[in-house]
């Protein structure tokens, strides 16, 4: 149960918090969503809050860490499949971008029937989180951010 007197300095922050987001999001829309999201996460999470320190720090933390996230997955370059990537390959009209677009290919499905890493990989490119990756191998987040990063750079070496 959370307290009534902690709802209250929530929601006093509710304006702070709504300016701070304006101002990363530059946008009001996304800035009030933004700013719901946090209010959620600081009352999910008001069990966790030591009331002997002030709050705004907090909350300016969750904000951040929120905004990042939020931010890294909006921009993120998305992968759909590698029957797209093959399907795309003949609309390059440029020969070394052809070229090079064919030899990645070619590095991705080698590995990929190979090892886990790279399926890991794909599905993080795909948007999906470490958590949720987890979950599908029915292994821990360690274990999948270990299996993502030997993927990258295994692909990265051969790629050069």
């Amino acid at each position: 149960m959370i307290p009534n007197d902690f709802k209250q300095k929530v929601a006093q922050l509710y304006p702070w918090l709504l300016s701070k987001a304006l101002y990363l999001c530059r946008n009001k829309e996304d800035a009030e969503d933004l700013t719901m999201s946090v209010i959620c996460r600081i009352l999910e999470n008001a069990h966790r809050f030591d009331t002997d320190l002030p709050l705004k720090p907090w909350a300016i933390t969750i904000l951040n860490n929120t905004f990042c996230t939020w931010y890294n997955r909006e921009h993120r370059a998305s992968f759909t499949s590698l029957e797209a990537v093959e399907t795309c390959q003949t609309s390059i009209a440029h020969p070394d971008k052809y070229i090079e677009a064919k030899i990645s290919l070619c590095v991705i499905k080698r590995y990929a029937s190979k090892s886990k890493m790279i399926s890991s990989v794909i599905l993080h490119a795909k948007g999906y989180s470490y958590t949720e990756i987890g979950k599908m191998f029915n292994i821990p987040i360690g274990t999948v951010k270990s299996r993502i990063s030997t993927g990258r750079k295994m692909l990265s070496e051969s790629m050069i």
